[in-house]
C-alpha cells in the first residue's frame, strides 16, 4: 500500500555499490518519465538493483511490464 514506505536498505546498498550516482539519477529519471529501461548484468545483482530502483520511485508504482531477470534462452532474443 502507499502508506508504507518500502524497506529495501540492502538492495539500495547494492545499487549504490554497483552503479555511479550519476547513472542512478539517470535511471531514476527514466523510470519517473516511464522510459524503457533494460539492465544487463550478473543474475545475483540484477534483482536487487531492479528492486532498489523501483523502491526509489515511491510513492509511485511501476505500472508497465516488469521482468527483473530473464532466462538465458530469452535474454538476447528480446533485445533483437
Amino acid at each position: 500500500s502507499y502508506t508504507e514506505i518500502p524497506s529495501n536498505e540492502n538492495n539500495i546498498s547494492i545499487l549504490l555499490d554497483c552503479l555511479e550516482f550519476s547513472i542512478i539519477i539517470k535511471l531514476w529519471c527514466a523510470l519517473l518519465t516511464e522510459k524503457h529501461v533494460i539492465l544487463i548484468g550478473s543474475r545475483g545483482l540484477l534483482y536487487p538493483i531492479c528492486s532498489a530502483l523501483l523502491s526509489l520511485i515511491y510513492p509511485f508504482k511501476w505500472m508497465h511490464t516488469y521482468i527483473p531477470v530473464l532466462p538465458d534462452v530469452y535474454s538476447f532474443e528480446i533485445l533483437d
